[in-house]
């Protein structure tokens, strides 16, 4: 059934159709912040990475462990997955490598692959 016929305004049969372009024009919006804000995460979780790792380098290069220095600057979420290594060379040198899952934002989704940092201890 149609409504009235209101004079001076012609009918093209899209009623609703501006509703459903908002609709989909606010979820691509929604999609698009999501991205932006893993891609946020994802560079806040690369960052530090790299500063435990110098911590770490640093706290090697006068004898305290490696692991409770790189941990000790990570946040709770990223050190509870972290991996730590101090990697000795076959020239005596060694090298600190540090690296955590990238958490995700979208909580049934696990973590989006990983980043790493690397540090050479001094001697």
């Amino acid at each position: 059934m149609r409504g009235p016929n209101v004079p001076g305004v012609m009918r093209t049969g899209q009623t609703g159709q501006a509703a459903v372009e908002t609709i989909g024009v606010a979820m691509g919006l929604a999609l698009l912040v999501l991205v932006g804000w893993q891609a946020i995460v994802a560079a806040h979780a690369w960052q530090t990475v790299q500063g435990a790792a110098r911590v770490a380098a640093r706290a090697g290069s006068v004898g305290a462990p490696v692991e409770r220095a790189a941990l000790a600057v990570l946040p709770d979420r990223l050190a509870r997955r972290a991996s730590i290594m101090r990697v000795t060379r076959a020239d005596g040198s060694s090298r600190v490598q540090v690296r955590v899952p990238i958490p995700s934002v979208v909580p049934w989704l696990g973590p989006l692959g990983s980043v790493g940092a690397d540090a050479d201890v001094a001697p």
